[in-house]
């Protein structure tokens, strides 16, 4: 896979302490309708103020135990919504999720959309410990999209 970043250059070098982070919000619409805005999830990608050209990962870190982050998305699903959730590895590694008791693998930089059918609630459970995801959710012409 092959990642493109951009990154803002800060001129005053001595100030090595600052972070610039630019995570961007993302319309999304159903049939040319109202657009949902989410921002950016995860910070994934960064570099040092005194070295632009060395691009560092892994912010967000993998533990050696699997299933040990768990995560209950803050939403009752309504079954009458198609609701899918977007998931993303922001790290070098491989990750270890379950969601709602069914386990899988992403690859680094890999992501997926999961359809959740006939469930009320969500758990995801991974060697993440970040492992948020981006909600869609959408009836008729009505789209919603937001951090679970």
């Amino acid at each position: 896979m092959d990642w493109k970043v951009i990154f803002h250059k800060f001129q005053d070098q001595e100030k090595s302490d600052v972070f610039i982070s630019n995570r961007c919000y993302l319309g999304f619409s159903k049939n040319n309708n109202l657009y949902s805005f989410v921002h950016g999830n995860t910070l994934s990608k960064y570099v040092t103020m005194n070295n632009y050209s060395k691009i560092e990962s892994d912010l967000v870190q993998n533990t050696f135990l699997k299933y040990s982050s768990k995560y209950k998305v803050q939403n009752y699903f309504d079954k009458s919504f198609k609701t899918e959730i977007f998931l993303a590895n922001p790290t070098s590694k491989k990750i270890e999720y379950r969601v709602n008791d069914v386990s899988k693998t992403l690859k680094n930089g890999e992501s997926i959309i999961i359809q959740i059918n006939n469930e009320n609630t969500v758990f995801i459970e991974s060697n993440c410990l970040f492992f948020r995801p981006i909600v869609f959710a959408s009836k008729n012409e009505y789209l919603d999209v937001y951090h679970g």
